[in-house]
């Protein structure tokens, strides 16, 4: 007799009360085995927990076993993947760093005249590198902004895309996590490695003396 459902049921399997599963034990396995637990289902809240987890399961004086060590397999593979994408990533950035730098390093080349002009009117050096950084802090802050926007629009196509695909179990309904903390990483990692780029061609325009610079052509 089919009496209710329970919340806390599995989603593929069957579920009993833990009395019948006692009372079975006991008739079965004998009146020990109705007292002890043979295996448990733990469920993390985070995938990042299912290694530490598992380490803390075999250490002494515990000494427990996972029976299905898939999941632990799984969360391992998903985390060397990640540091790759994250090692990729940060190569990545260092050279759109780089390239900020060598493009920074030419307009200030062709800007000496009017590096010397803002000097010869009473620009201090701390001036000059303040300019020069606060500019590539602006291109950082536009990069970012378009990069997010770019990779939230791509988001969305890929989850419509999938939302046409057939379904399968346990289908999610997005495939990405955008937290607040991860946009305001990347606007800030864009703003960085911007400024960390633009910092030795503004300081070599902020070291520039007025008559040279006022004497290119």
């Amino acid at each position: 007799m089919l009496i209710g459902v329970s919340r806390k049921a599995m989603p593929v399997g069957m579920t009993i009360p833990m009395r019948y599963v006692k009372d079975w034990n006991g008739e079965f396995m004998g009146a020990e085995a109705a007292g002890h637990y043979s295996s448990i289902v733990v469920t993390l809240k985070d995938k990042d927990d299912v290694g530490p987890f598992a380490a803390w399961l075999r250490a002494e004086p515990r000494n427990l076993r996972i029976e299905d060590s898939l999941g632990e397999q799984f969360a391992t593979a998903i985390s060397i993947v990640t540091w790759i994408l994250l090692l990729i990533s940060i190569v990545i950035v260092t050279i759109s760093s780089i390239n900020i730098g060598h493009s920074f390093f030419m307009q200030v080349s062709e800007r000496q005249r009017e590096i010397g002009v803002m000097r010869a009117i009473g620009a201090t050096r701390a001036d000059i590198r303040r300019i020069i950084l606060g500019e590539a802090a602006l291109i950082g802050v536009l990069g970012g902004t378009v990069g997010i926007v770019l990779a939230y629009g791509i988001s969305q196509l890929v989850d419509f895309a999938a939302s046409k695909a057939r379904d399968f179990p346990f289908k999610p309904e997005t495939y990405f996590d955008f937290q607040w903390w991860i946009l305001i990483g990347g606007l800030g990692f864009s703003i960085v490695f911007c400024v960390a780029g633009g910092y030795l061609p503004a300081r070599r325009a902020a070291r520039m003396p007025p008559a040279q610079a006022l004497a290119q052509n």
